[in-house]
C-alpha cells in the first residue's frame, strides 16, 4: 500500500456556496500543499445566510467512497466535518478502524442559523464511539456544552468542560472560544481565546486576533460576499 504524507482525507458535507464543508477543506489543504481525498457524508442546502436543509447519504454510499478512494494508498491523517446522521458517524469510525487514519474530529452539531447538521442518534454515537477514537477534537463552546453536559457561563466552566471531554477522548481537545462573547473574561471582541486539553488535563490557552472578514457560519467563509 502506497504511503504519501501529502495526502489527507476529509469526510464532510458538501456546501454549494463553497464557503464551508468539503469544498473549503479542499481549498485549505491545497494552500498547505496537501491533496484532499474527499468523502462526502451529506449534501446541504445553504447560501450565505445559513443552512436550510440537509440530505445525509446512506452508509453504503459513503462506505463505497471510502473503500475505493483509500484502496491503494495509506493516509495517516484526516478530519471530519458535518456527518449528517448515524451513517456518517459510522463511516468516520470505519476510516479510523479499518484504514488506521488519525482523525481530527470537528464535532459539527448545527449551523450558525441553528439548523441541525447531525441527528440525535448520530450525536450519541459520536459521543460514545467516535470521540474516544479521535486523534484531536475541536468543539466550539456550544458543542463543548452539549458533549460535556456542562453549562458554560464563565471561564471556569470551559476548563471543567474541557477536562471532562478530554477524559472521554483520551486525546487532544481544543475548545474554540470565539462563539460566546457574553461569557465573562471573553468579552474582548478583538481577541479569540482557545483552550487546549490533553487526557483530562488543561494544558494552556491560546490567544489570537479575531480575523476581520465576513463569515456565514461556524468556521465558514462566504465566497459570495
Amino acid at each position: 500500500m502506497k504511503s504519501n504524507i501529502n495526502l489527507c482525507v476529509s469526510i464532510a458535507g458538501s456546501d454549494p456556496t463553497s464557503g464551508a464543508g468539503i469544498q473549503q477543506d479542499i481549498k485549505t489543504m491545497s494552500k498547505l500543499g496537501v491533496i484532499c481525498i474527499s468523502i462526502i457524508s451529506c449534501i446541504t442546502y445553504q447560501n450565505e445566510k445559513g443552512v436550510f436543509g440537509i440530505y445525509p447519504l446512506p452508509f453504503e454510499v459513503i462506505s463505497k467512497q471510502i473503500d475505493i478512494a483509500l484502496k491503494n494508498i495509506k493516509i495517516k491523517f484526516g478530519k471530519t466535518g458535518a456527518l449528517g446522521n448515524e451513517d456518517g458517524v459510522k463511516a468516520a469510525i470505519k476510516i479510523i478502524e479499518k484504514y488506521g487514519v488519525n482523525l481530527v474530529v470537528d464535532s459539527v452539531l448545527q449551523s450558525k442559523n441553528g439548523f441541525p447538521l447531525i441527528s440525535k442518534e448520530g450525536f450519541e454515537l459520536m459521543k460514545k464511539k467516535l470521540i474516544p477514537l479521535s486523534f484531536f477534537l475541536t468543539p466550539n463552546l456550544n458543542e463543548a456544552e452539549k458533549i460535556s453536559e456542562i453549562k458554560i457561563e464563565k471561564k471556569d466552566d470551559i476548563l471543567k468542560a474541557g477536562e471532562k471531554i478530554s477524559k472521554i477522548s483520551k486525546s487532544f481537545v481544543i475548545i474554540k472560544g470565539g462563539h460566546k462573547p457574553e461569557i465573562p473574561g471573553l468579552k474582548n471582541t478583538e481577541i479569540v481565546e482557545d483552550f487546549l486539553f490533553f487526557n483530562g488535563q488543561f494544558i494552556k490557552s491560546l490567544k489570537k486576533k479575531r480575523l476581520d472578514f465576513q463569515v456565514h457560519g461556524t468556521g465558514c467563509i462566504s465566497q459570495l460576499l
